[in-house]
């Protein structure tokens, strides 16, 4: 269990026999097929088969204009955050094109979420007999996303080439699909955040455990990061756009950690305003800030409009998603014994 380093390299739930048992059943049954392959000629044109967090990937992800992940920290929230003061620095750097600061924390949180997002993913589909497909990422013109809301967006312009990166974690379809006969039936997408145990506060140059990780677990919507809603409506728009779907598919959305994890659904057609919406705050402030440099922070009348309606459409998305909390009890003893065992060290990471 590596107690001889301070090492934060450790993946000891995918190492242990219960996590072989959920994956072995996943296997069996079809439920996580993958369907990215590295760079072809003859698929590179088609997005969702690009492979996520690769050269590729980076390379489309840096031409658009925006990301489903990006747009909710560049507007003001129904929420306590980001403030304007926030704000103000985060359209600064975007504007000055400032290079990317990735703290130890930082690094530390990205990396326990790649590292066990599978396993998410994994039990995810266990839990609900549902088969994800884990997809690449789908090029959405700005155009067709003020398409779906035309009243909303009329008189917003939109440059050629305008468009959002939107990368789902997964397409969610119904089990039982062998690759052979009847054709799997697509229910709608997942998107997976999963709680780091360890402290956001910067020690030194190395990390702690918190004292109970699972005080970060959500159990309500209004607890849920405004910035993640905008994403999950952002992809149900991806949806709409590449995948055929509509308003009577589902999104999920889970918070895990090796205790359980929180799941959330909203069907598709309670997030598609929201998105559009907010994708329209976000084109007005850069366009305004790209031209005047217009800083502290501040929103326009057309802006403070638009954002009454961005406000309105939070609200009845929180009230509309159902929640309900899978709990492991003791499925991973070994990463109670790890933590245990390790309570007082510093963590070091390396990317």
């Amino acid at each position: 269990m590596q107690l001889a380093t301070s090492d934060y390299a450790f993946n000891l739930i995918r190492e242990t026999r219960l996590y072989g048992e959920y994956t072995k059943y996943a296997t069996e049954y079809n439920l996580v097929r993958d369907i990215c392959t590295p760079a072809d000629p003859k698929t590179i044109e088609d997005y969702i088969f690009v492979i996520q967090k690769s050269d590729k990937w980076l390379e489309l992800r840096a031409a658009a204009q925006a990301t489903a992940s990006s747009i909710g920290k560049y507007i003001k929230s129904p929420t306590r955050y980001p403030t304007d003061e926030q704000l103000t620095e985060v359209w600064r750097e975007k504007i000055l094109n400032a290079p990317f600061k990735k703290t130890h924390a930082m690094t530390g949180h990205m990396k326990w979420g790649v590292t066990y997002e599978e396993v998410a993913l994994t039990h995810f589909a266990v839990e609900n007999t549902l088969c994800v497909v884990q997809v690449g990422t789908i090029r959405v013109p700005l155009d067709f996303i003020y398409g779906l809301c035309p009243v909303l967006c009329a008189g917003l312009l939109c440059e050629p080439g305008e468009h959002l990166l939107i990368s789902p974690d997964g397409i969610v379809q119904s089990a039982g699909y062998t690759g052979e006969g009847i054709a799997p039936v697509t229910r709608g997408m997942l998107e997976i955040k999963c709680i780091s145990p360890f402290h956001h506060i910067e020690i030194g140059e190395h990390l702690k455990w918190v004292d109970d990780m699972e005080r970060r677990q959500w159990h309500k919507p209004e607890e849920i990061p405004f910035g993640y809603i905008i994403q999950i409506c952002l992809q149900a728009i991806s949806g709409y756009y590449r995948l055929d779907m509509n308003g009577d598919h589902v999104m999920w959305f889970m918070r895990w950690s090796p205790k359980g994890f929180s799941e959330f659904q909203i069907p598709f057609k309670d997030l598609i305003e929201l998105g559009v919406v907010a994708t329209a705050i976000y084109f007005s402030v850069y366009r305004r800030i790209k031209a005047t440099l217009d800083l502290p922070f501040k929103y326009n009348a057309k802006e403070m409009a638009l954002h009454k309606k961005m406000t309105t459409a939070y609200d009845e998305v929180c009230a509309k998603m159902v929640h309900r909390y899978v709990c492991h009890k003791d499925l991973y003893p070994e990463f109670n014994t790890y933590k245990m065992c390790t309570e007082f060290f510093k963590f070091q990471v390396r990317d």
